[in-house]
């Protein structure tokens, strides 16, 4: 009866993750080679894993995080025993946050933005 529970609990976790990994895919407007090619995966996992006939593993749990710019309270309700994961996401998210904030700041203040893309003119000899 307990593994019945269990099985259940997973069958609704990758149900989850594979409406999630679509919805987040067709966001960026990628085809499903796209997100293979940058997953670094075959496209049939990719269809595997949005037809929910393949397990997301974690490492590209991770990965999926990154590249679709995924939302940490999606992944929460996934994987709620997971705490080394959702760590390693919150970490993520962190410094995910920290450049959309510093990329904020160079649009407002042109004085922050890389040295590279200020133009100046060149220095004149005496």
């Amino acid at each position: 009866m307990e593994k019945d529970k269990t099985n259940k609990a997973i069958d609704e976790n990758i149900k989850k993750c594979k409406d999630l990994v679509k919805k987040y895919r067709k966001e960026k407007r990628w085809t499903q080679e796209e997100l293979a090619d940058k997953l670094e995966v075959a496209l049939p996992t990719i269809k595997r894993y949005e037809g929910g006939s393949l397990a997301v593993p974690k490492n590209k749990i991770v990965k999926l995080f990154e590249i679709l710019d995924m939302q940490l309270h999606d992944l929460r309700d996934i994987f709620p025993n997971e705490k080394d994961l959702i760590i390693e996401l919150e970490e993520i998210e962190k410094n995910r946050d920290a450049k959309d904030k510093i990329e904020a700041l160079r649009g407002q203040n042109p004085a922050l933005a890389p040295r590279a893309a200020i133009h100046s003119p060149p220095a004149r000899c005496p």
